[in-house]
């Protein structure tokens, strides 16, 4: 499974980094892709919008606040949903976009930036909790699914209720990783609003990008129709980090011309922390047992690196204009488990996005800006 696991991430990568060089030279070649000169200023409210949020378990507490953080400098009445053309997220991140996008009986959203924390610390609480009986049963994880998925279930249902893909408040793109199809599923709000067959309850969608190997069962879930039936686990296996992917499908939807403004949250990274998440030693000699624990975190972190590099290189360098934010606080090992909600960890993540958020004032600002202006795009 692990082998499986690395290729698909090594394919996926493959075809991401050829994507990116067809992006890179479409940016530099004049009058081939684009008719506009590297000379020419597009106002930003022209710019499509897109958010991106990693998968990260429990760390999502970290993109929760800060785009607490960014609503809080909206103008007034202004909402999240009300600035961003595109919002993306796997896993965790996939669970705070829905939240974001559910709407309440007025089509406003039900669910604000600072009521997302809140929800977090509940659905950490109860979903990562388990019974000694559960323990008992998956051997704490080892032979069987770590947690019950219906705590997670029971909450999902009490988040979004009936609320289907084709009511979402902006355009969503979600991943989730369909199984017995070995390849990556996208739950995209235009095509549910196209026809009923790419509509989904958004409670199965978060069930769906969430299901990590080894802590849920794999998630099965069926469109509002009830015609197709697919068995999903972890959008973050292969789009852990979903920005690429989410310029993809804006190019798919605006146009390959299309200007970005792009803000990507990431969920905390291992690389360049004081202690390093697997050590030479440690693994030298392990064959599937001792990799376990250690190869999804691994996986994650990996294809957050590879994903920044492709959008950095590919529009912050190459296209004059997009503009690309990313947001990552570099965390210690023993803070990067997707389920620990001890208090001191809790604590931990909170101070991690408490300092980027310090760290970055005048970008957020920025950011908060150019949100608070009216767009003047297409509507599509």
């Amino acid at each position: 499974m692990i082998r499986r696991y690395r290729l698909i991430v090594y394919l996926r990568n493959l075809c991401l980094t050829l994507l990116a060089a067809y992006l890179s030279i479409a940016a530099v070649i004049p009058n081939s892709f684009s008719q506009t000169s590297e000379e020419d200023t597009i106002p930003k409210n022209k710019h499509i919008r897109i958010l991106s949020i990693d998968g990260g378990g429990i760390r999502g507490i970290i993109p929760a606040l800060i785009l607490k953080n960014l609503e809080s400098r909206l103008t007034e009445g202004r909402n999240l949903t009300d600035c961003f053309d595109i919002m993306t997220g796997t896993s965790t991140g996939g669970i705070i976009v829905l939240l974001l996008n559910t709407p309440d009986e007025s089509g406003k959203p039900k669910y604000q930036a600072d009521h997302i924390f809140k929800l977090y610390l509940e659905l950490g609480n109860k979903v990562f909790k388990n019974s000694i009986w559960q323990n008992v049963k998956s051997g704490a994880g080892w032979w069987g699914a770590k947690y019950s998925e219906k705590n997670l279930e029971q909450l999902l249902s009490k988040y979004f209720g009936n609320t289907q893909l084709k009511d979402t408040l902006s355009n969503i793109s979600i991943p989730a990783y369909e199984i017995e199809r070995d390849q990556t599923f996208f739950f995209h709000t235009h095509k549910a609003r196209k026809t009923e067959e790419g509509n989904y309850l958004l409670k199965d969608i978060a069930r769906a990008t969430s299901a990590a190997p080894g802590y849920f069962k794999p998630a099965q879930i069926n469109n509002i129709l009830k015609t197709s039936n697919h068995v999903f686990i972890d959008g973050g296996i292969s789009v852990n980090n979903p920005t690429l992917s989410a310029a993809v499908y804006t190019s798919e939807i605006y146009g390959i011309k299309t200007p970005f403004f792009i803000v990507s949250l990431g969920t905390g990274t291992n690389y360049g922390a004081k202690g390093k998440y697997i050590a030479r030693e440690k693994v030298v000699d392990s064959g599937f047992l001792g990799w376990a624990k250690k190869i999804i975190p691994t996986m994650m972190y990996a294809v957050n690196a590879v994903t920044d590099y492709e959008m950095r290189y590919t529009f912050n360098y190459n296209n004059p204009h997009t503009d690309y934010f990313r947001f990552q606080p570099i965390i210690e090992t023993e803070h990067g488990d997707l389920d620990n909600i001890s208090e001191e960890n809790l604590n931990a993540l909170k101070l991690y996005a408490e300092r980027l958020i310090k760290d970055n004032e005048q970008t957020l600002q920025e950011i908060a800006d150019v949100l608070n202006e009216d767009r003047n795009i297409s509507n599509h």
